[in-house]
């Protein structure tokens, strides 16, 4: 029964929308902050909230099983915090009229592992802080809270400022009620773009007032886990599980091929403007295939020894943005050739029936083209299969794990072969056709333009890759 379980639920995966849904709203990759300042007539209390999605609470506990035995005890968590905290404090800057206020733990902080994606974990750090307010302090003070903990993670921000016992805010550049529940509850309209806040300023008063309490804040959607991570776990069971999981995996990275996104275009648009052939289509494909999954090894190798010299996150940036510039730099060198090859020159003899006047013939697509191509198709590796690298890894399942990152990236050249074979079987074809509407002159100067607007929209593809990087790393 369990197995028959199983199928159903993979044909339900390959049938399902190739975008990954992940177990943390925000991404694999995220650190997220919330910070709640409370003003009291004597005092400033700091409730400090860290939220780590799955990638960055591997290194996390990493860090903490400080003797290498899968397990973090009680005793590694309290050494671990006991180095954390003082660091956090650093980061976090309260000033009342002018004067720094020092933050101090006056409680002791709480650290928890939540159940993450494909049995992977979060990580939730709470701190209580406070700091006393100067003595001399008048009725009314302003203030200023500056939130420079983990500045270059990407991830939720979010600051809040509330009146405590006898005191009330009378300006604020930050609401008084949480967004996010404290980082328990994103609101799904706040996902794609995630809030940054990371400096709030406040002015509070004695008087009434105390206590502001938040209503319930909008409930997230529940997120599933990513079916290409879910995948390792039930192939843990052997035999044709393992079989099938493998199956699964290469369907699932042909939706990835097949799913909205730049790939399919670069790759058609390349090979109908430098006139590609059938083998170079088939090698295109193949070092998309293969430079993506050993981007794969490569990030999660970063990730589990270097990431204290990389964050991970922005080393997919760097990535993305070196694959940008790659395509421009192609799209570039087509368009020129492409320009060309239009340009008229004086008629001349060779093999030929009849007379004409054309540019030089077009060079054919060059190896460290179709390596450059291919390089940069498959240069940003998949937030899911890097899940399924370090699950494997937590598991010791790193041969199954590196079978089925090996069948996703195959599902892509499968995918992606076959759109650049019928891109060019057809280009050939209609070259080769001069009989007809084909042989009206307007259709031999539209075949003739073909090859530059492909140039044109690789230039495109690889400008907007470059912005969108470039947009992300600032």
């Amino acid at each position: 029964m369990r197995r028959w379980l199983f199928v159903l639920a993979a044909a339900g995966m390959l049938s399902a929308t190739p975008a990954p849904a992940t177990a943390h709203p925000l991404g694999n990759f995220t650190i997220n902050q919330f910070s709640r300042i409370t003003m009291n007539a004597d005092s400033v209390g700091v409730h400090h909230v860290i939220d780590m999605a799955e990638i960055p609470t591997v290194v996390e506990r990493q860090r903490m099983d400080t003797d290498d035995d899968g397990t973090v005890t009680p005793a590694e968590t309290d050494a671990y915090l006991a180095e954390l905290v003082p660091v956090v404090l650093e980061a976090l800057d309260l000033t009342v009229d002018d004067e720094r206020v020092a933050l101090r733990l006056f409680d002791q902080a709480g650290l928890s592992f939540e159940p993450g994606e494909a049995g992977l974990e979060t990580l939730r750090i709470e701190l209580d802080l406070e700091g006393v307010l100067p003595s001399a302090s008048p009725n009314e003070v302003a203030g200023t809270f500056v939130n420079g903990a983990y500045a270059d993670r990407i991830g939720w921000r979010e600051i809040i400022v509330v009146a405590g016992a006898e005191m009330t805010i009378v300006d604020a550049s930050v609401p008084a009620q949480t967004l996010s529940d404290e980082l328990r509850a994103y609101p799904d309209a706040g996902l794609d773009d995630p809030i940054d806040v990371r400096e709030a300023t406040f002015r509070a008063r004695l008087g009434d007032g105390g206590g502001n309490t938040a209503p319930p804040p909008a409930a997230t959607s529940p997120e599933d886990d990513d079916p290409l991570a879910s995948l390792l776990t039930d192939a843990r069971a052997g035999g044709g599980a393992a079989l099938l999981a493998i199956l699964v995996s290469l369907g699932l990275g042909a939706a990835h091929a097949a799913s909205p996104g730049h790939g399919k275009t670069l790759v058609a648009a390349y090979l109908i403007g430098s006139r590609g052939s059938i083998a170079q289509a088939m090698t295109l494909s193949l070092t998309v295939a293969i430079t993506h999954t050993v981007g794969v090894f490569v990030l999660g190798g970063v990730v589990l020894v270097a990431s204290e010299l990389l964050v991970p996150e922005r080393v997919v940036e760097w990535l993305a943005l070196a694959a940008g510039l790659i395509v421009v730099g192609l799209g570039t060198g087509l368009a020129i050739q492409a320009v060309r090859a239009l340009r008229p020159v004086s008629a001349h003899d060779h093999e030929h029936d009849h007379p004409h006047r054309h540019g030089p013939v077009p060079r054919g697509l060059s190896t460290r083209s179709v390596a450059l191509v291919g390089l940069a198709g498959g240069l940003v590796p998949s937030a899911s299969a890097l899940i399924v690298l370090l699950v494997a890894v937590s598991q010791g399942e790193l041969a199954l794990g590196m079978l089925l990152i090996g069948a996703f990236g195959t599902g892509m050249a499968l995918v992606l072969g076959s759109i650049g074979l019928v891109v060019v079987v057809a280009r050939r074809r209609l070259e080769g056709t001069r009989a007809g509407l084909l042989a009206h002159p307007t259709a031999i100067r539209i075949g003739q333009a073909v090859p530059v607007a492909a140039a044109v929209a690789v230039l495109v593809i690889g400008l907007v890759l470059t912005a969108e990087a470039v947009g992300r790393i600032a």
